[in-house]
């Protein structure tokens, strides 16, 4: 019995290695897709030169209810004081174009490009049938995926969230403001769910 364990113990690098290589890798397997959940964008250059705001590229669906994704706004510069020195911290980023362009924020890996990457796009699906949900305020509601721990120890990453504002209407179209942000996590989040 204590030569099993012993061997197991010393084999256990290599089997973890083995379950992270080959067809089963979960670091090369994209999230499976729900359906025909974002709708086709040929997204040539940047789909959002020329349009306002509130135009909606792409659509998600959250408890069967479609949500937008729009090209909103890139976060802007806050400066405040701290003690003497000053501080610049970024806010007031929504959309497409927070998702793709804005720094990650601590404890996060990164935004991504749910236009152009297709993963990406699914995992946002994913996140929003199957997360975790907990109220944002002012509307807002964020979704939570928990990795497993393999699909953790394997790619790095701690889980998926996105944050979607469900109400009141933004701008003309009648729809919610939608998809705020979505981001993969390097860690368990401070607020979770």
């Amino acid at each position: 019995m204590k030569r099993r364990l012993i061997l197991l113990v010393l084999l256990s690098p290599l089997l973890m290695a083995d379950t992270c290589s080959g067809d089963d890798n979960p670091c090369i397997k994209p999230f499976p897709e729900v359906g025909a959940v974002v709708t086709a964008a040929e997204a040539a250059g940047d789909p959002c030169a020329g349009q306002p705001d509130v135009h909606i590229l792409a659509w998600f669906t959250q408890g069967g209810v479609k949500y937008p994704l729009r090209c909103g706004q890139r976060d802007f510069p806050k400066t405040s004081k701290q003690g003497t020195r000053k501080v610049v911290t970024y806010s007031g980023g929504f959309g497409y174009l927070h998702i793709r362009d804005d720094a990650a924020a601590d404890g996060t890996i990164g935004h991504g490009d749910p236009m152009n990457d297709k993963a990406f796009a699914a995992a946002m699906q994913q996140t929003l049938d199957k997360g975790t949900v907990a109220p944002q305020g002012g509307g807002n509601w964020r979704y939570t995926v928990r990795y497993t721990a393999l699909t953790e120890s394997c790619t790095g990453r701690w889980g998926f969230r996105v944050v979607l504002a469900k109400a009141p209407p933004f701008g003309a179209d009648g729809h919610p403001l939608g998809i705020v942000t979505a981001f993969y996590l390097s860690r368990q989040p401070q607020l979770y769910p």
